[in-house]
């Protein structure tokens, strides 16, 4: 394959996991300030079976294409409010989302692996999302907990669950049809 013909390639990835990751947005139910959304079951698979390089460009495409004010976040959101909004933080944690499981990804690749990575992926974009919203908002640290973690426990847990699955099988099947 052509060098031309492999940056296409990729290019059409980029665009394709951007539009799954915006589709997936906007599977949300509100739940007070923070809608539990599908995004992050996105974000899971993109991470379980994505190179790093193709993870961040992906989740930073969709963040500057959120910002620019393309309806790509949860409820159709855009622009550079809702980055730095109550959200906001949860939106910038994709990053890490991704550099945690990425990085977790290395050394190992069971299943149990790619569990634990989107655990405490989703755990350190808890934290990280609350985080934002202690500082962006007048809330006292147990409004925080009430309202930006604890509502977002189970969910997490369980689409951290189906990320893993879904980019342990995926791993599994290319594993197979390279052979």
């Amino acid at each position: 394959m052509s060098q031309s013909q492999n940056y296409l390639k990729t290019s059409l990835l980029i665009i394709a996991l951007i539009a799954f990751l915006s589709l997936f947005a906007q599977l949300s139910i509100t739940i007070g300030m923070i809608p539990i959304t599908g995004q992050t079951l996105a974000i899971g698979i993109i991470a379980s079976i994505f190179s790093l390089r193709i993870g961040l460009i992906v989740v930073i495409s969709y963040l500057l294409l959120g910002a620019l004010g393309l309806p790509v976040f949860a409820n159709q959101k855009s622009g550079i409010d809702a980055i730095l909004g109550a959200t906001g933080g949860f939106l910038v944690g994709f990053i890490f989302y991704i550099i945690t499981v990425r990085a977790c990804l290395n050394f190992s690749k069971k299943l149990i692996s790619f569990i634990g990575a989107n655990l405490l992926a989703t755990l350190i974009t808890l934290i990280f999302g609350s985080a934002w919203l202690y500082v962006s908002r007048d809330l006292s640290m147990m409004k925080v907990i009430n309202v930006a973690m604890i509502p977002f426990i189970v969910p997490g847990i369980i689409k951290s669950i189906l990320s893993a699955v879904i980019g342990y099988s995926a791993m599994l099947y290319l594993r197979r049809s390279n052979q």
